[in-house]
């Protein structure tokens, strides 16, 4: 009885060290992920703020392109956008490569100063291929320099509709931009761990 009673304990604690260890599993894979990061070191945008990259009265609009490859929800984007007026930032769906002229999520930013931050967005995206895009008003005089990132192009476009795409090079750098996701908050965290470690003791109980 004694045997049966310790080989009983012995199980259950098994089982509740697999439990706790998938919840660890959990938390580790609950860090925030960077989904796109054009800037340089400290988050530093060293480009220049050539016509290139200006967001003025010849309507130009600028967007760079990221992916994920799970569900994800954004929490915060940093973008080196400055001017006066006002200039649309948000995200696109990708549409053959290019961006599909829609947002998905916007926030207006009315006389930004780099760098803009927009933070506890909570906009989620599923796994696919999106464009962070910024669009000014006719009146809007301003720029998104350009940040430190030579392997990757970004779009421009002059009616925000007919994309060009400006491949990746040395003398045409993509804007500079940081996205990150969010972080589950603690309690969602600690509410599935305990379930794991109560479906371990259920299962146990059945047996």
């Amino acid at each position: 009885m004694k045997n049966r009673s310790t080989s009983g304990l012995t199980a259950a604690r098994s089982f509740l060290a697999a439990a706790m260890l998938a919840s660890c599993l959990v938390i580790a894979e609950a860090r925030a992920a960077v989904l796109l990061d054009t800037f340089g070191p400290g988050n530093t945008a060293p480009g220049t703020d050539l016509s290139l990259y200006n967001l003025d009265v010849f309507n130009q609009s600028l967007a760079v392109p990221f992916s994920t490859g799970s569900q994800v929800t954004v929490d915060s984007i940093l973008a080196a956008i400055s001017g006066t007026g006002d200039v649309t930032l948000g995200i696109m769906a990708d549409a053959a490569g290019s961006p599909s002229s829609t947002y998905l999520y916007s926030a207006v930013l009315t006389d930004p100063t780099a760098n803009v931050s927009l933070t506890n967005l909570g906009w989620t995206l599923e796994a696919g291929d999106y464009w962070l895009a910024a669009i000014g008003v006719k009146t809007f005089l301003g720029a998104w320099t350009g940040g430190a990132d030579a392997s990757m192009g970004f779009a421009y476009s002059a009616n925000f509709v007919d994309w060009i795409f400006l491949a990746p090079g040395s003398s045409q750098l993509a804007p500079a931009a940081l996205i990150t996701t969010a972080i589950p908050e603690p309690a969602t965290v600690m509410l599935l761990a305990l379930g794991l470690v109560g479906l371990a003791l259920g299962r146990r109980r059945l047996s």
